[in-house]
């Protein structure tokens, strides 16, 4: 008896440490309460045959002895393939092992029962007994098993869904990080075109474009005939004018005061008459400089009545 007291030993140990995980199994613990006195009373039916069989008094105090041992042994195993039942999938690989055991103790169970009863009869019941029990206790362990395996796939799924959110959410935000990028650019993108619609607009030297044709980000006045700089960045400035008739015509593009480019409108007598001048800057600006249009030297331009012929334009790049 000593293996199978060592075994007994060893599934005591196990017991005490998955007990810890008993809090949530009180319902199937009802059930297991259940099966094991159904099983006490199969045990006491056998202890009574034993009382009437033809043993001598010693050996059926041996015998009460070992079933009293028995009982307790297989109370132990029931209620540790219930927990197993019940735990995560380390107990279920644990459940394997104990399933061995159990048919370790079901063997030295039998050998017992050969040695200290003759009664056959009997052994085979409790051999059907407790293989009734082992196929019920398999079927709810597979039970278990396909729940869990249920809730793996429904967890892979939620996985699934969360990562895919995840990337949809970081599109989102690449895009609504483009859109800002594109709302500061247009908020920094200035740009105008003016025009002068009559032969007289000067402010001293300064040619007013009184006419403003387009205009983004604000900047250029056509009260002064002065584009202010409302950001910092790098501009392209042009100029066309017409003179008018005979008449020469200088103009500078200005950049706080000083002459950058300048256009040259220079006619004579005859058909040289009402001549084009362009020319064209590019210049960086810091926010506030002043760029103008001033007259170097000559007289009036042309204008019409539909649109202006003389023309200011400048943009960021």
């Amino acid at each position: 008896m000593s293996a199978l007291e060592n075994n007994v030993r060893l599934l005591t140990d196990e017991v005490t440490n998955l007990k810890k995980n008993q809090s949530n199994n009180d319902k199937k613990m009802t059930d297991l309460a259940r099966h094991n006195q159904e099983l006490s009373q199969r045990l006491i039916s056998l202890e009574n045959t034993c009382i009437y069989s033809a043993i001598t008094t010693e050996k059926m105090a041996t015998q009460n002895s070992r079933l009293n041992k028995l009982e307790h042994d297989v109370n132990g195993t029931v209620l540790l393939v219930w927990t197993l039942v019940v735990n995560s999938e380390k107990d279920r690989n644990e459940t394997s092992q104990l399933d061995i055991l159990v048919s370790v103790l079901q063997d030295d169970l039998l050998r017992v029962n050969l040695s200290v009863m003759e009664d056959n009869s009997v052994l085979e019941k409790i051999n059907s007994s407790f293989e009734m029990f082992k196929n019920e206790n398999n079927l709810k362990i597979q039970k278990v098993a396909d729940q869990d395996k249920n809730t793996n796939t429904r967890i892979n799924n939620l996985i699934s869904d969360i990562r895919n959110g995840n990337l949809v959410t970081h599109n989102i935000v690449n895009s609504i990080s483009n859109l800002e990028s594109n709302i500061r650019e247009i908020r920094n993108h200035v740009g105008f075109t003016a025009g002068a619609t009559t032969s007289n607009v000067w402010s001293g030297s300064t040619l007013v474009f009184n006419r403003l044709i387009y205009s983004n980000g604000g900047g250029y006045s056509t009260y002064s005939g002065v584009f202010t700089s409302p950001v910092t960045g790098t501009f392209v400035f042009y100029v066309a004018v017409i003179s008018d008739s005979n008449v020469d015509l200088y103009l500078d593009i200005v950049l706080n005061g000083v002459s950058k480019v300048r256009t040259m409108s220079y006619s004579t007598s005859g058909s040289h008459s009402y001549q084009t001048g362009t020319n064209l800057a590019i210049l960086h600006l810091s926010v506030g400089d002043r760029v103008w249009v001033r007259r170097h030297n000559g007289g009036a331009y042309a204008t019409h009545s539909d649109a202006p012929l003389v023309t200011f334009s400048g943009f960021r790049l």
